[in-house]
């Protein structure tokens, strides 16, 4: 496909999720206009771009590389009040990253016909983080912890986009050690549309090697399948962050294909 065909969605996409947050908070909220003054200017965005803080809010993602158990975790974690993550977004992400790309471009690009202010990453950056931080969760509380759990963020390259936007963050990387197990699944459930195991195996030594280069970071936590038990999930929470609460059991979601399993599986002191 064609760079000219693909843009035009792009800037549909960030137009809407613009439009999306203002309808939610309104104008006034979301920059945060002083009290009182009614008019939206360039002046008020300036000001709320440059008290930008990519690390003023806590972030967790569940990263997975699909039919490995990452909607269990969702829900378990979600089972704590301070954890608020949502579910799959279809890739979002992968677009806005194109977006990025695209801003390096044009900034390379001279004479009249291309010209603009200056656009700094990190304000590209601050835009996504308020976009997904109204869309987790009911609170938003600061110390809430919001996020999301996505399939569709397993290659090196994307995996370093999503610190760059939320450097502060915590990740889980979710997979299974078989990777012919998750081929099977998909196949099953995706009416035979599974990935190709070269594919899969990618996908899986790409999460291990972003958890092998952030190790210094403590910001990763390798969370196969097969390791699924009390206690590994006990060891999330205490990394995640949350003290005085444990698992009494771990859930089972998605069993034979999509069933649900709401019990009630953590207690707190």
């Amino acid at each position: 496909m064609s760079k000219s065909s693909t843009f035009p969605p792009l800037v549909a996409l960030v137009t809407a999720l613009l439009l999306i947050a203002l309808e939610d908070l309104g104008a006034e909220a979301l920059f945060h206009i002083p009290k009182g003054e009614s008019d939206f200017s360039c002046q008020h965005l300036g000001h709320e771009i440059a008290e930008c803080d990519l690390c003023s809010h806590k972030w967790l993602f569940v990263l997975s590389a699909g039919r490995s158990g990452s909607t269990t975790i969702l829900q378990m974690l979600n089972q704590h009040p301070l954890i608020q993550l949502s579910g799959e977004h279809q890739g979002q992400m992968n677009s806005l990253k194109e977006v990025e790309t695209d801003m390096f471009t044009t900034s390379r690009h001279p004479g009249d016909a291309w010209k603009h202010e200056k656009i700094a990453t990190n304000h590209f950056y601050c835009f996504i983080q308020r976009w997904y931080f109204l869309h987790a969760g009911k609170s938003c509380g600061g110390n809430i912890i919001h996020g999301f759990k996505e399939i569709r963020y397993n290659k090196e390259s994307m995996l370093k986009f999503i610190k760059k936007v939320f450097p502060c963050s915590k990740i889980v990387l979710n997979y299974r050690r078989d990777v012919g197990a998750i081929k099977q699944s998909r196949r099953k459930w995706f009416h035979g549309k599974g990935a190709q195991s070269r594919d899969l195996d990618k996908q899986v030594q790409s999460l291990q090697k972003f958890h092998e280069d952030r190790l210094k970071f403590k910001d990763t936590f390798l969370m196969p399948l097969e390791d699924f038990s009390k206690e590994k999930f006990n060891a999330l929470l205490r990394w995640v962050g949350i003290k005085g609460c444990n698992y009494t059991d771990v859930l089972h979601e998605n069993h034979d294909g999509y069933k649900p399993d709401h019990r009630s599986v953590l207690k707190c002191a």
